[in-house]
């Protein structure tokens, strides 16, 4: 006698809505995934982590053309006492591009343009180690004058202003020059920094205000190509004198630091150092530079692939500092620190070198022949894509499975977002579908200063529904990227479904 089958009813549980960070903790290189904080990100490129949010990164619009044709390596402000302008040097011609229309300075057919330069007593002095060095009054550039006993003017390759004075570093030499007090000419001075290092030559020199300030506490600081790191204190013709030598790891490119209130920060093959790490012997433990070791994995990464392009450089500017990452083919990444929160990020500017001059921020392109303006909701008028993968979160409790069956993310903009949306489970990452959906909306909106719009016109926003999405695991986390031309983009966090399962 067949048995009758029992029908069991099994009720299943209802899904729960609960709220999700978005990374705004910022990009984390170092710590393995599984160790990562929800508020973290392991991938983040044109995010900006603020207060409390991300927000998708400005635009940018061309500013100057005809700055030569191809890479503008060299942009820098000229500061004088009468007025400020904004040079740079391509197609070996140094041009004026304060305005939209650049004007030549000089087109002398330099060799490189690739320069270091330092502003100095009313003059921007410039060196490259191939031509000879100029000097720029804010309307002429000309030689420099310098001359000195054995020493081939054309081999300058570093500069950089300590104690009112002028520094030299020499091509493929350890020792170094220095100028006379308040002098931007005549003879220089060789200081024999190869009877004090340890071999290897001398890539560049650095006052340091041990004081967070500029004066008599000034030390000079000698960045050698091993990775020595030379500080001495008092002035070269009268009480200079040793404080010590330090073990930094190697510097990458001349241009291989950066000032940070009282501390330099160093460009290296083991991370950005800040000085005070290398004073205190932990430059090699990125688990003891705070924020600094946050990303040291990735510039490792980096300096292994493209270590060798010129144009690695850093810029403090408007709260920022950016580390350009030089990856070839007209083509370059940026590490950026956002010190209001330091929280890092990356951004992917074409850029070569930046500079900021009358509160803007620009950049030489990458290719071109071009210096771009950063501002605006797009890219010279393509959208901004930004993308980011949050840290492993164990919503409502560790021990359980989930699943997740929608996802719902808090943004905001002024205008339209589309973007793709993914769930990643059990630190393993999920790529990005190929439909993108539209995450914000453009409403229903009268434009502003038509007869009917003002008042009732309403902003775009985030439409009040959930994107399907399912996946299964303990460890859940949100990764986004988003496409825009709008303004304002703002992603707080985000919202999911999930409901309890048993054992996968």
């Amino acid at each position: 006698m067949a048995r009758a089958q029992r029908r069991v009813n099994r009720v299943q549980p209802a899904a729960s809505s609960v709220p999700f960070p978005a990374p705004v903790g910022g990009l984390n290189k170092r710590d393995n995934r599984s160790s990562l904080d929800p508020t973290e990100a392991r991938e983040l490129l044109n995010w900006l982590p603020d207060q409390g949010t991300l927000r998708v990164r400005d635009g940018y619009t061309q500013f100057a053309t005809s700055v030569g044709s191809g890479v503008v390596p060299t942009l820098v402000r000229y500061r004088g006492a009468a007025a400020q302008k904004l040079i740079a040097i391509a197609g070996g011609t140094i041009y004026d591009v304060s305005s939209s229309t650049p004007s030549t300075i000089s087109a002398a057919g330099y060799t490189s343009n690739y320069w270091q330069l330092e502003n100095f007593n009313g003059y921007l002095i410039g060196v490259n180690g191939e031509d000879t060095p100029f000097r720029y009054d804010g309307s002429t550039a000309s030689a420099t004058g310098f001359t000195g006993s054995g020493l081939t003017l054309t081999n300058l390759v570093n500069v950089a202003l300590v104690r009112n004075r002028l520094w030299f570093c020499e091509n493929a030499s350890a020792d170094v020059w220095y100028g006379g007090l308040g002098a931007i000419t005549g003879t220089l001075t060789k200081f024999q920094l190869s009877q004090i290092a340890q071999g290897g030559k001398c890539m560049a020199i650095m006052p340091w205000s041990r004081d967070s300030g500029a004066g008599a506490d000034d030390v000079t600081v000698f960045l050698m190509d091993t990775g020595e790191v030379i500080v001495y204190e008092g002035d070269p013709a009268s009480t200079f004198s040793k404080i010590g030598s330090y073990r930094a790891g190697v510097p990458v490119g001349r241009q291989c630091w950066v000032k940070y209130g009282g501390d330099l920060v160093l460009i290296t093959r083991i991370g950005f150092l800040p000085m005070h790490t290398v004073l205190s012997g932990l430059p090699e433990d990125v688990n003891q530079i705070d924020i600094w070791g946050k990303v040291a994995p990735g510039v490792v990464d980096d300096v292994r692939l493209y270590g060798a392009n010129a144009g690695w450089s850093a810029r403090f500017v408007d709260k920022l500092i950016i580390f350009n990452v030089p990856i070839g083919s007209g083509a370059a990444v940026q590490y950026v620190l956002n010190t209001t929160n330091n929280r890092w990020t990356q951004f992917d500017y074409p850029a070569a070198a930046f500079e900021e001059y009358n509160g803007e921020i620009y950049f030489g392109s990458m290719s071109g022949g071009t210096t771009q303006q950063i501002g605006g909701a797009t890219a010279n008028g393509v959208a901004i894509t930004a993308t980011a993968r949050g840290g492993f979160g164990y919503p409502l409790s560790q021990s359980a499975n989930k699943h997740i069956t929608a996802i719902r993310p808090n943004i905001t903009a002024d205008g339209i977002v589309d973007g793709y949306l993914e769930v990643d489970v059990d630190f393993e990452s999920t790529d990005f579908g190929t439909t993108s959906v539209e995450i914000v909306s453009a409403g229903n909106i009268t434009p502003w200063g038509s007869p009917w719009g003002s008042p009732w016109g309403t902003k775009p926003k985030a439409p009040k529904i959930w994107f399907a999405k399912h996946a299964r695991g303990r460890a859940i986390a949100i990764a986004l990227r988003v496409s825009t031309k709008a303004a304002n983009v703002q992603w707080d966090s985000s919202d999911m479904l999930q409901k309890p399962v048993g054992v996968l």
